[in-house]
């Protein structure tokens, strides 16, 4: 047995020092004792496991963005009063909270609100007397840059309720991270009611201003027909939408008759909604139907027709069961709307003058709109043998009818665009203004001429 003063501290093969562990190694094996080679191994995975142990409750893992020092939850947006003994995984959230609630309450205009968890007349009366005054001021105006400023106070509120609601969410993850920390939760829990309040007057803030714009739109008015002609008049000559052109848009101009083109293009958008409708452009009748009607057989007819789309009827007309239809007569639109189960065609005609009485009658053979009807029955009847439509029983045995309750225009340049309106109700019920239309999109009838529906359709095209 060699005593400790051995020198074990010779060179490696490389010949390399050893390292102070391979020297207590050496001095180990020196002893030539199984005892001590497992005393050695059983010491060397103890510390080994002990620095892991260390390490693991001595360090916090945290995100790169939070690996700087804490700052301390004083007095603040959220009246915490916590310290610092709060886990580091909850106060980064704290610390966002207070931050998004700061910038709410500012950017909203809400800091004479957001002071109390409880709202009084006098929080109500105040913040809905801002949002009018604001609202109308805009809308009085007339000009583009004030209706551009209504538009964004409307984007303004719809913010406002995205970023209440989410503020509601990070309110909700801080007060389940402190539920073992109670006297915390309940500050917190307090300023969340603060936050419900104002919530509340931000949604009828919101549905203020909407009511204020809506019965704006809904009246005739000489800075709504102004800002439609400033409008029109910012669009340059190069303007190009779908097959829309300049030319074609200058149609939406108040005291204007709107073009094929146009009332083309709002009506061939309606088509893209239901399958069980089908709306037919006035270009199809012009170009295909009126000219077919007079073909001498069915083979004819379908070879005008397929010009068109018979693909498309040859999809569609399986599902279809009512047939909205535009048609120009004399220079003014009226609208044809085909009910297939009921066998019914009722005429849309907003001009009064130019209805017939006897058009409730299957003696219609007289009405100015015979020979529209005529065309419309072959066209069923065509379709009804093409397609095996057999549920379609004799199409000779349609009734006409002028369609009930229909608003008349007080002007002889609106036909057009009652025309659209009257299609997109049908397209949504049985009838003109029926209880799916919206209020703002119903037709009155004290209404003096359509300029607010021409905005409508221009915002379509030209969003601001």
């Amino acid at each position: 047995m060699e005593s400790d003063s051995t020198d074990f501290s010779y060179t490696t093969p490389k010949g390399d020092p050893p390292s102070q562990s391979t020297i207590r190694y050496r001095r180990m094996m020196a002893k030539k004792g199984k005892d001590a080679q497992r005393e050695y191994h059983q010491e060397k995975n103890s510390k080994k496991s002990s620095r892991s142990s260390t390490s693991s409750t001595s360090r916090i893992p945290m995100p790169p963005a939070l690996a700087v020092p804490m700052p301390a939850l004083e007095s603040d947006a959220l009246g915490l009063k916590i310290g610092t003994h709060l886990p580091h995984n909850v106060i980064p959230q704290i610390l966002t909270l207070q931050k998004a609630t700061i910038h709410w309450v500012d950017a909203y205009d809400l800091t004479a609100i957001y002071g109390t968890a409880t709202i009084d007349d006098c929080h109500v009366h105040n913040y809905l007397a801002r949002v009018s005054s604001k609202t109308s001021a805009a809308l009085n105006a007339g000009c583009v840059s004030q209706y551009q400023a209504t538009l964004a106070e409307d984007r303004h509120f719809q913010a406002a309720i995205k970023m209440s609601s989410t503020l509601q969410s990070m309110f909700q993850d801080v007060i389940s991270a402190l539920s073992p920390f109670p006297e915390a939760m309940t500050a917190v829990l307090l300023e969340k009611a603060k936050l419900d309040t104002a919530r509340c007057l931000v949604f009828s803030g919101a549905q203020l201003a909407h009511s204020l714009v809506e019965s704006w739109n809904s009246q005739s008015s000489p800075a709504l027909s102004r800002m439609l002609f400033e409008r029109l008049d910012s669009i340059g000559k190069d303007f190009k939408h779908d097959y829309l052109s300049y030319r074609d848009l200058q149609t939406l101009r108040p005291r204007v008759y709107l073009n094929d083109n146009t009332l083309e293009y709002f009506m061939t958008s309606l088509d893209r909604g239901r399958t069980d409708i089908l709306c037919l452009p006035s270009l199809f009748y012009s170009h295909h139907l009126r000219k077919a009607h007079n073909k001498r057989n069915s083979r004819d007819f379908w070879e005008t027709v397929w010009k068109w789309d018979y693909g498309k009827l040859k999809t569609q007309m399986p599902q279809v069961k009512r047939i909205i239809l535009t048609i120009n007569q004399d220079a003014h639109w009226i609208l044809l709307h085909i009910n297939l189960p009921k066998q019914r065609v009722e005429v849309l005609n907003s001009w009064q003058s130019s209805f017939r009485e006897n058009l409730g009658d299957r003696n219609w053979s007289s009405s100015a709109h015979a020979p529209h009807i005529r065309n419309v029955i072959a066209f069923i009847n065509e379709i009804r043998r093409e397609f095996e439509m057999n549920w379609i029983e004799d199409v000779d045995m349609f009734d006409i009818f002028p369609h009930l309750k229909v608003p008349f225009q007080s002007n002889a340049y609106d036909c057009g665009v009652y025309a659209i309106v009257f299609a997109r109700h049908l397209h949504k019920g049985d009838t003109v203004n029926n209880e799916d239309v919206q209020v703002k999109d119903q037709i009155t009838s004290n209404l003096m001429d359509m300029d607010p529906f021409r905005m409508s359709f221009l915002q379509e095209i030209v969003p601001i």
